[in-house]
């Protein structure tokens, strides 16, 4: 909390705890955010992240458009979830819990589970990717020209890495050799990485549009057999 506290400062914003907000968690208005007070200390810190989210982009109150008000809540979702979550903390989560669902890795991370989603679509390359600054922190400036062109080439290579590895993916669909430890070769020969680094990087793929764009077959084989092998490990955990 202090964390963010100090972030809200950095950006010129003024922080205010109330306790006669009623139903809401928070607001954000002209500069000044406030925090419930009558909430828990965690509802108060994911708060104030997504209250950040919102002072970033310079939203305004939209509440007779909801299409524009459900954009700018998943923008701020977004923002809020780079802050409070590090990149790699995210990948790490991802690839140790995802198979017990949405609300493990949620869990892991302190978050709730629309958190998640949005760090899906940040993976994926939505909201601008993660930003190359700060480690998954997104800046206390906003980035200059040359550095959203570098997001940008960063968020097109991962996006290329992705696919490829889908590619990979579906040469070996049917191979029989794909058992008898000559695919984990392959994938050393051709990405550098183990098999483990290489089907987190899988696993991201599937929730990649890029992918699915470039092979829906291998996509959608590839995604069943994924939640066959979790069914089975359920049936028999």
């Amino acid at each position: 909390m202090d964390e963010l506290l100090e972030t809200a400062q950095r950006r010129g914003l003024v922080v205010e705890l109330k306790d006669d907000l009623g139903e809401r968690n928070g607001e954000y208005e002209d500069g000044v955010i406030r925090i419930n007070t009558r909430r828990l200390a965690a509802t108060q810190r994911i708060t104030l992240a997504h209250e950040l989210g919102h002072a970033w982009h310079g939203h305004t109150a939209c509440n007779h458009d909801a299409r524009r008000a459900a954009r700018q809540e998943r923008e701020a979702d977004a923002h809020a979830a780079m802050l409070l979550v590090e990149e790699a903390a995210y990948r790490q989560a991802e690839a140790t819990f995802s198979e017990a669902g949405i609300g493990a890795v949620a869990a892991e991370l302190g978050v709730p589970n629309r958190f998640v989603e949005r760090m899906r679509e940040i993976e994926g390359g939505a909201f601008g990717g993660w930003p190359p600054l700060c480690e998954g922190q997104p800046p206390d400036e906003k980035p200059v020209d040359d550095v959203v062109e570098q997001s940008r080439q960063l968020v097109a290579a991962v996006t290329d890495a992705m696919v490829d590895a889908i590619a990979f993916e579906a040469e070996w669909l049917n191979d029989p050799r794909a058992g008898d430890g000559r695919k984990a070769q392959a994938i050393m020969d051709r990405f550098g990485v183990n098999e483990a680094r290489h089907y987190q990087r899988v696993v991201a793929a599937l929730r990649s549009p890029s992918a699915w764009a470039a092979h829906p077959q291998a996509c959608a084989i590839l995604k069943a057999r994924m939640e066959t092998r979790s069914r089975v490990r359920r049936r028999t955990a």
